[in-house]
């Protein structure tokens, strides 16, 4: 299974009268890549006026080799605005020259117009890459190119520190987490370890499917020192391509599991898949627990309930500006697309804010978040309030929900 990691590239053109200065930003929104993985280097052109050729060298350090679905080694070449670019490796000059001709002068805003690949071999000892743009060679209507070196980190252990970017997006071990500020008290690590059940001793509890499900043999162990759960919950993907998927299903089929230590059981999370090119997918659930995980192939139905499930975390909670428990997630996963409405009520019935009507949410996990706010935009007094949670699927099915949630402005942690 191929494991992928986009790495974005942003160009920027900056205008200035009829000829303009232009500047190409290399961005990644990952920090960190793990050993294996699949670089998906991409480009993005904004407001870029009058061009008809524009060529660069990306060059780079590290150990990283050029990577092609189609095994076409000598470069990919494709169509941007029905004319022709041409990407070319040069494995000795660790270099990939980027080509881009057309007929007439264009002005051209697109997103990702060319996708180049690259392979992070297993065996690596790099513990970084780098990035940078050069030797450009540009029309007349571009005056000058500015750019700047990217890095990007190198995970040899399948550990992350949380504490050093506290609101991004990490890859480790073939996984992707979108991590937002808050979700841990103190600094942590992310562990992530592709595993197999025997080691971890949990032989007797293979997943073995039935008629409606079956299992797809991987499984995951994620660990956050000092933590059972987060006080936000964290979209996690996991990746499989179509290789991976039982004959008789489709990748839309596939669902994410986690083994409750409690009951000893293997419970459904669920998700919603993501096609990320070629062969491969993500199947993507928000959740703010951590034990083993694993993913099946399953065809249940569950008739009644268009809300599946509710989670309110964490309850109680404080919006008192400390940076802890400001905040309070409420959870859903829903059998089909819908709308939902959900309101916030005191203790005699009075609405005290809306926080949505009638907004559409897809099929799968959810999150709504409450910040402790009115209607007016204060923060609410310390109490009781009960939430009432209402959906209508696309079959016009009503189904609604209620609960209660504490807000304690003195908490501590």
């Amino acid at each position: 299974m191929s494991k992928r990691l986009y790495l974005i590239f942003f160009l920027t053109f900056i205008l200035t009268g009829t000829l303009f200065a232009s500047e190409i930003a290399l961005v990644s929104n990952y920090s960190k890549v793990a050993k294996g993985d699949i670089l998906e280097v991409k480009l993005r052109i904004s407001d870029l006026d009058s061009v008809q050729s524009l060529s660069m060298d990306l060059e780079y350090t590290g150990d990283i080799t050029f990577y092609d679905w189609d095994q076409n080694t000598s470069g990919i070449q494709g169509k941007l605005l029905n004319e022709s670019y041409t990407t070319t490796w040069n494995a000795s000059s660790n270099t990939m020259n980027i080509t881009f001709n057309f007929n007439q002068a264009r002005d051209i805003t697109l997103d990702y117009p060319v996708s180049v690949l690259f392979s992070v071999p297993d065996n690596t000892t790099s513990s970084s890459l780098s990035f940078k743009l050069k030797n450009f060679i540009k029309n007349q209507n571009i005056t000058s190119i500015t750019t700047n070196t990217l890095n990007v980190a190198i995970d040899n252990e399948g550990v992350v520190d949380l504490s050093s970017e506290p609101s991004t997006i990490y890859s480790i071990s073939g996984l992707k987490f979108e991590i937002s500020e808050n979700t841990f008290n103190d600094t942590r690590e992310l562990s992530v370890k592709e595993t197999d059940l025997n080691t971890e001793g949990y032989s007797q509890f293979v997943p073995q499917g039935d008629s409606s499900s079956s299992p797809l043999n991987v499984y995951y162990k994620i660990t956050v020192n000092g933590n059972i759960k987060t006080q936000r919950f964290m979209n996690v993907y996991f990746p499989f391509d179509s290789s991976q998927v039982p004959a008789g299903y489709s990748p839309e089929d596939i669902k994410i599991y986690y083994f409750n230590e409690t009951t000893l059981k293997w419970e459904r999370i669920g998700g919603k898949v993501e096609s990320i090119g070629g062969n491969s997918y993500f199947v993507k659930a928000s959740f703010n627990h951590f034990s083993l995980f694993t993913l099946l192939a399953d065809k249940y139905e569950f008739p009644g309930n268009t809300i599946e499930k509710i989670e309110v975390l964490p309850n109680p909670f404080s919006p008192n500006g400390n940076g802890k428990n400001d905040v309070v997630s409420i959870k859903f996963n829903l059998k089909n697309k819908s709308t939902v409405t959900l309101g916030i009520y005191d203790r005699v019935g009075r609405e005290i804010r809306r926080i949505v009507t009638d907004k559409e949410y897809n099929s799968g996990d959810n999150v709504i978040e409450w910040d402790g706010t009115s209607d007016i935009g204060s923060i609410v007094t310390t109490g009781l309030y009960l939430f009432n949670f209402k959906v209508k699927d696309e079959s016009g099915r009503n189904d609604k929900k209620t609960g209660t949630i504490i807000v304690s402005k003195n908490m501590k942690e």
